[in-house]
């Protein structure tokens, strides 16, 4: 079982090192100094909860900051789930998804 789980430990810490080395290639700096945000969590929620049907898109884009502390992968998409668990900047909580080649 140790095995198994050193294995994993190993595949996460490549898979990281891959993204790392991919984003470096792109010119994007995986740990900037600073970033603007536009929005908090809470405000993004606030302005649109209720008012979207499922995958609809509202053409704006807004930068918000916080701790992601729970990701699942889904091809080439991504989803942060609502919740205790989900993305938080201290102002609430939020479920966002993103797919590959679309976010920043």
């Amino acid at each position: 079982m140790t095995d198994d789980r050193e294995t994993r430990l190993d595949d996460l810490i490549a898979d990281r090192h891959a993204t790392l080395e991919r984003l470096r290639a792109q010119g994007v700096d995986p740990y900037p100094v600073g970033v603007v945000v536009t929005d908090s969590l809470a405000g993004v929620r606030d302005r649109f909860d209720g008012r979207l049907e499922p995958a609809q898109e509202t053409g704006e884009t807004v930068a918000v900051a916080g701790r992601l502390v729970l990701r699942r992968g889904h091809g080439h998409s991504a989803r942060v789930p609502a919740g205790p668990r989900g993305g938080t900047d201290g102002s609430g909580h939020l479920r966002l998804s993103s797919a590959a080649g679309v976010d920043g």
